[in-house]
């Protein structure tokens, strides 16, 4: 009788151990799918920055050029 028990409670614990690591295999999943998503918002970002930094020395030169004419 007593092993029946100690066999049910490991049973159980082993159901939760493996619920555990499914749970955790999943959040690796979105975690992963959230790198790849920032990922791509940061390099959107910077291509941004990079185009307002052009347009704005162009648009600087520009009413430079104007003025100095």
């Amino acid at each position: 009788m007593q092993h029946d028990n100690i066999f049910l409670h490991l049973g159980r614990l082993e159901g939760k151990v493996d619920a555990i690591l499914s749970n955790q295999s999943h959040m690796d999943k979105r975690l992963d799918d959230h790198e790849k998503r920032i990922s791509i918002l940061e390099r959107y970002r910077s291509w941004q920055l990079g185009v307002a930094a052009a347009i704005g020395t162009l648009i600087a030169g520009l009413i430079q050029w104007i003025r100095g004419n």
